[in-house]
């Protein structure tokens, strides 16, 4: 048995067909990139909000010192925020000030000063450490806690901890 030749209509239908799946097809795709080309243009966006804000923050002029502050300063300024905190002034072991050391690339210099404090309380050191940072420029970079405890009944009668913090100043000194 031999087949007959595709009729004309057939033909057309078969072209419609194929024309009528391209076309779905295409409009799928669209929808597609559409998709993606609304969440880049929402990306870009983002991208340029959070642009304009860090051009904004390096515009903002830093809290820093135009010059190093003397050890008797610091040691001031360290009493100063303890008394705020009520911390009484023995319980202040140390302060050192060490030597300001240049930022990397900038016009600024980094003061570290030493702190020890004994038999403090978690709610005295934070008030003292937030007093430092709000009355003066100086940050803790660095905290390490101990506890003053040496049984458990010792830990129910009072909370207290050690305390070694370094604290650090920033200064302005701009480059030659």
């Amino acid at each position: 048995m031999k087949s007959s030749p595709p009729t004309a209509s057939t033909v057309i239908a078969a072209v419609f067909s194929l024309l009528l799946v391209g076309t779905v097809v295409s409009y799928l795709l669209m929808g597609t990139s559409y998709a993606r080309a609304a969440a880049s243009t929402e990306n870009v966006t983002q991208c340029l909000s959070i642009i304009e804000r860090i051009e904004r923050l390096r515009q903002t002029p830093q809290r820093a010192d135009i010059r190093s502050q003397s050890e008797t300063e610091l040691a001031g300024r360290i009493e100063e925020a303890a008394a705020q905190a009520d911390l009484p002034r023995n319980n202040i072991v140390r302060i050192d000030p060490g030597e300001p050391r240049r930022l990397t690339g900038t016009d600024y210099k980094k003061q570290p000063t030493d702190v020890e404090l004994r038999s403090v309380s978690l709610k005295s050191l934070i008030t003292f450490l937030h007093t430092v940072a709000e009355n003066s420029e100086s940050q803790a970079d660095f905290l390490w806690l101990t506890s003053t405890r040496t049984d458990e009944q010792s830990a129910a009668v009072s909370e207290s901890w050690n305390a070694q913090l370094t604290l650090s100043n920033l200064i302005f000194s701009p480059r030659n």
